[in-house]
């Protein structure tokens, strides 16, 4: 069952075309891209605990990608169940960061701007 699901073709949306994982990982890019861009626009205006919070995102953006990168290659592993838990857990820490993240940057870029 879950390798069929790793392999299913998304029919619609934005990530038409694409693995469930593949979608996932595309959009925790998507996410990372945009608080990369709010990032760069402060840059002058952040202090040292923003540099740290986007240097966690980053390492769960790039955990919770990693994590589906092997589930998607590996849909009938034995560790199936731990894997997804993980992947699931990663993905939604790497969101919560980069909401963190861009609530942060783009509080400072509109402060600093107006």
């Amino acid at each position: 069952m879950l390798e069929h699901t790793a392999n299913t073709i998304l029919s619609d949306g934005p990530y038409k075309g694409m693995t469930l994982y593949e979608a996932g990982i595309a959009k925790i890019d998507a996410k990372l891209v945009l608080a990369e861009e709010h990032y760069i626009n402060c840059s002058n205006f952040l202090f040292d605990s923003d540099t740290e919070l986007m240097l966690e995102y980053r390492r769960l953006a790039g955990v919770a990608k990693n994590a589906y990168q092997v589930f998607g290659n590996n849909p009938s592993s034995p560790a199936i169940s731990n894997l997804t838990g993980a992947a699931t857990q990663n993905y939604f820490d790497c969101m919560m960061a980069g909401m963190k993240a861009n609530v942060a940057f783009w509080d400072t870029y509109q402060y600093e701007f107006q």
